[in-house]
């Protein structure tokens, strides 16, 4: 009874509406999904390749909205008349696939010998330079967990000011989101403590041969990105040699791809695609094809603010 009051309530507040209408969009996904496996689709019509994808994108992002909110159903209402959170809660919002700091922390520890493992495999590390990485790496964690502490002790602080209700609620989870999205992007980027003592820990030699290699995978995987989007584009829009070869010329010319080793890279020549001036597109396909073509472009707008609202656009 405590849950269904719970939502009686949230449901009737404009902040926590978004929820109800998020959870009807996902099952409105999951119906077209289903549509699409069973061949059902209106007028005979598949889904192509980009629409799966786009719908699993958004479903991935409101399973995870709706994840929260479900981690909000186990609220308890407190004194008959607010509601309560414990830490252990505030902080799964925080740790989320990770469940708590223990979890967390041995995962990111081991994050630091796999990016180890990556510098070396362009080029042989001493094992003073792996001693200096690590602890670099361990400094990156040590920052992360320093502002989740700074973050649970607001939450003790408005603990002890009595009962969050809904409104506190909201403002703890806009405290823990930032600090998700952190976690879900990965602490070790560019500008983190483990690559920059890495890129420094290295003698010029192997500076070089890193940056050398590094140039030339990061080719590489572009390039092979560029052709399968080509290949897979073609299937569903059928072009000439010509074309083929133009198109792929458009996009190792102008899709430019800040960070190759993303895991979302084919979306995001997707939206780096529909991003383009269009008389590039219009110079290479006839009408029919550019329909096509532009009906995926609000698809990849919303994928790109769906990318970025899990923290994974770093265009």
């Amino acid at each position: 009874m405590d849950q269904v009051m719970w939502f009686s309530m949230m449901f009737r507040t404009k902040t926590h509406r978004v929820a109800s209408y998020l959870i009807s969009r996902f099952g409105r996904f999951v119906g077209q999904i289903g549509s699409a496996l069973r061949g059902d689709t209106p007028r005979g019509r598949s889904f192509n390749e980009n629409e799966t994808m786009g719908m699993a994108c958004r479903i991935g992002v409101l399973g995870l909205v709706c994840g929260c909110f479900s981690s909000l159903g186990d609220l308890r209402h407190a004194n008959g008349q607010g509601f309560q959170i414990t830490q252990t809660q505030f902080e799964s919002w925080i740790f989320s696939g990770m469940q708590n700091s223990i979890a967390a922390r041995k995962a990111l520890t081991e994050r630091i010998e796999i990016e180890i493992d990556r510098v070396e495999q362009f080029t042989p590390l001493e094992e003073s330079q792996k001693k200096n990485i690590r602890f670099a790496g361990k400094g990156d964690i040590s920052r992360f967990f320093m502002d989740v502490d700074e973050a649970i002790e607001k939450f003790k602080q408005k603990e002890a000011q009595g009962e969050i209700g809904q409104d506190q609620i909201n403002e703890l989870y806009q405290l823990a989101m930032p600090l998700q999205q952190r976690l879900n992007k990965g602490l070790f980027g560019a500008d983190s403590l483990l690559k920059k003592v890495a890129r420094a820990t290295v003698n010029d030699q192997q500076a070089a041969e890193l940056k050398k290699r590094q140039r030339n995978q990061e080719k590489r995987k572009l390039e092979l990105a560029y052709a399968a989007y080509v290949g897979n584009l073609n299937r569903h829009v059928p072009m000439t040699t010509k074309q083929r070869d133009a198109f792929l010329g458009l996009l190792r010319n102008d899709v430019k791809i800040s960070n190759p080793s993303g895991q979302y890279l084919t979306y995001v020549i997707m939206i780096k695609l529909s991003e383009l001036p269009a008389e590039k597109i219009e110079a290479i396909f006839d009408d029919a094809q550019l329909n096509a073509i532009r009906s995926m472009f609000p698809q990849a707008k919303m994928i790109k603010a769906s990318l970025k609202q899990m923290g994974a656009w770093d265009e």
